[in-house]
């Protein structure tokens, strides 16, 4: 509750802060060399395009914006707050950019987004705890090849519809918290993979039975590979080389429908016993 009212202020505080530089808001707003009209732009698609530059902060008037794609750019800085204006947002892209700073707690204001992805930049701190809590209709969330760092927050069992998550190649660090188990809808891909996560894989995993795609090599996981795992019926490709586990890949993950087992890796101290004849031992 306290967290909504913290949010909704800052709601109120961006319209106070637009409202008190531009009384009458403008027709139209230039953004990335563009003029786009306020009252009826519900889409932005300029992936590709070689803009440079940072997301100007007019980018708020546009609140009947429906889809943002911006990947695939050379955009740089932060990330204004003013996005969390855009209410009726259901996809904002802006992947392979160079944007830094931290996330915006404002984008838990978009209680439409779908899609979110802001993978390939130059991001740092913790993910917003207000985007997990309030973004209940997100179905996918790419984060992956940033600077973030700090815990994975409990919170992250509160999106009931995500089907697709990747937090890869990050600086999360400290345990997976067992309140994945709780995103039973994730039936593609969950990567987890080049952190500093520590102490064991929790087994509630186990419970993402419409997993296909789990990567959580090149951390510092320890522990056995729990036997929670051989429930994962839909499991093609998994990636555990590179931790410090032990113990033995469970039997009931020895069948024809997995892939890729990878359990191993140099330099691994504590190597993993497989009998799956589609282990793989080794690799990056």
């Amino acid at each position: 509750m306290l967290e909504a009212v913290v949010l909704w202020t800052a709601l109120i505080l961006l319209l106070v802060k637009i409202t008190y530089h531009t009384p009458q808001p403008p027709e139209t707003v230039q953004l990335f060399g563009t003029n786009y009209t306020v009252a009826n732009t519900t889409y932005i698609v300029q992936t590709s395009q070689g803009l440079r530059g940072s997301i100007a902060t007019e980018i708020g008037f546009l609140t009947a914006l429906t889809r943002l794609k911006i990947s695939q750019n050379q955009l740089s800085q932060s990330i204004p707050s003013e996005i969390g204006l855009l209410t009726k947002l259901i996809t904002f892209s802006a992947a392979s950019n160079h944007l830094s700073g931290h996330i915006p707690s404002e984008i838990g204001l978009l209680t439409r987004l779908e899609g979110l992805y802001l993978d390939q930049n130059q991001l740092s701190s913790s993910v917003p705890t207000q985007i997990l809590e309030s973004l209940t209709y997100l179905t996918s969330l790419a984060l992956d090849h940033n600077q973030l760092s700090g815990s994975i927050a409990t919170e992250i069992g509160l999106l009931p519809s995500q089907t697709w998550l990747s937090l890869s190649h990050n600086h999360f660090s400290n345990s997976v918290p067992s309140e994945i188990g709780l995103l039973t809808f994730l039936q593609g891909y969950l990567d987890l993979s080049h952190n500093q996560l520590s102490h064991s894989i929790p087994g509630e995993i186990g419970q993402l039975t419409q997993l296909e795609t789990l990567k959580l090599d090149n951390n510092q996981l320890t522990g056995n590979v729990p036997k929670e795992l051989g429930w994962l019926m839909g499991l093609n490709d998994l990636r555990l080389q590179r931790n410090q586990l032990s113990g033995q890949v469970p039997t009931t993950l020895c069948r024809s429908g997995v892939k890729i087992v990878q359990v191993n890796g140099p330099p691994d101290p504590f190597p993993v016993e497989c009998t799956c004849q589609s282990c793989v031992f080794g690799g990056q």
